[in-house]
């Protein structure tokens, strides 16, 4: 089994539930910024690794059932793996 490098300035997708896009939503606020462009209406969301974990790093941990993202995943695009 090889190791894979993945940068953490590398883009990811996830697909936010509506607890993920209170956090996203609450994340900007509090800081007094307007939701950026990249997350859609229906939840889907462009994001570097970095944001995405300062964002939800908080709220990802064992026991947790306020579910960020659909399914649990992060998907990695082809081009960046």
């Amino acid at each position: 089994m090889s190791d894979i490098q993945f940068n953490v300035n590398n883009y990811v997708h996830v697909k936010l539930t509506p607890k993920g896009y209170a956090q996203f939503l609450n994340f900007h606020l509090a800081l007094g910024v307007k939701i950026p462009p990249s997350v859609t209406p229906d939840g889907d969301l462009k994001i570097q690794l970095w944001e995405l974990m300062q964002i939800f790093g908080k709220e990802i941990y064992s026991g947790n059932f306020k579910v960020m993202f659909e399914n649990n995943s992060i998907t990695i695009p082809q081009a960046e793996a």
